[in-house]
């Protein structure tokens, strides 16, 4: 799946940037916190907020994120997610 994303300029000030949202791919299943590609994330985004965008052959509900690097993010789930999964990830920059 290409990754989607949304800029939209932010103008405040020292606030200025841009926010884009990016999607992940999606779970491979066998574990409740799985890494994942999040391509064009950078270390030094600021996360504003980490949804489930498809849930999971599981069909559980995401809990958290940690772990912000390059290009990958974890997802927490409250077991193994399955198959299937996708994030959204919206940041600003």
């Amino acid at each position: 799946m290409p990754n989607e994303y949304i800029k939209l300029p932010v103008e405040s000030g020292s606030n200025s940037g841009t926010v884009q949202v990016f999607t992940s791919n999606a779970t491979s299943g066998g574990a409740a916190t799985e890494t994942l590609p999040v391509i064009g994330l950078l270390t030094t985004d600021i996360i504003i907020s980490v949804t489930q965008k498809t849930n999971g052959s599981a069909n559980l509900p995401f809990l958290a994120w940690s772990g912000q690097i390059n290009n990958n993010i974890n997802g927490h789930w409250i077991d193994d997610p399955g198959i299937g999964a996708i994030l959204l990830v919206a940041i600003k920059r």
